[in-house]
């Protein structure tokens, strides 16, 4: 065994792309040349890669070259930490962790509530499709901060519909005009 902790840094990197990242934190507490190759930002950046393949999150959702190892660490683990949260509650309602609201002020709106709500997987991003209007928001990684509205769209739509792009990148999004008098012939 002690081979593998004389093994050169950059080996440990390779073999931390294959385990999930409750086993990377695992592998922290082995010894101190583990522990110091666990802090690697190239480590969780893998990590966080690999979380939102494994989950199809939307990639974007998180400002890597912003983040702190100590943020792509909870990142990386949310799903499994939610996977905990929701087996220790099956028999109950799951409590919420947070929760974010967009209020009418925020909205500024004065048509009446979204008729459509969309979060993008990964969870920061949010589309909203009022009567006429669509919008993309924000909601942050950050459970303080307010949602941001990000653009907004006058579309004569009553239905739409979101898929991420074939490379993970962006999103596309498909509307259906609400009017029907337009000519199918052309």
């Amino acid at each position: 065994m002690t081979v593998l902790f004389q093994l050169p840094i950059d080996i440990h990197v390779y073999i931390f792309n294959f385990l999930s990242p409750s086993d990377i934190l695992t592998m922290r507490k082995t010894c101190k040349t583990i522990c110091t190759a666990t802090f690697l930002r190239v480590v969780w950046i893998a990590a966080l890669k690999g979380m939102c393949i494994e989950n199809t999150v939307y990639d974007p959702s998180f400002p890597i070259e912003e983040m702190s190892i100590r943020d792509m660490e909870r990142a990386a683990m949310g799903p499994q930490k939610w996977e905990k949260i929701v087996n220790k509650y099956t028999d109950q309602p799951t409590p919420p962790i947070h929760i974010t609201t967009l209020s009418e002020e925020l909205i500024e709106y004065d048509a009446g509530r979204p008729h459509e709500l969309f979060l993008i997987p990964g969870g920061r991003f949010l589309v909203t499709l009022l009567v006429g209007y669509l919008s993309l928001w924000d909601l942050s990684l950050s459970c303080m901060a307010t949602p941001k509205l990000m653009g907004r769209r006058w579309m004569d739509t009553a239905v739409c519909t979101i898929h991420p792009s074939s490379d993970g990148l962006s999103i596309r999004i498909l509307t259906i005009p609400s009017r029907t008098d337009f000519d199918t012939n052309k």
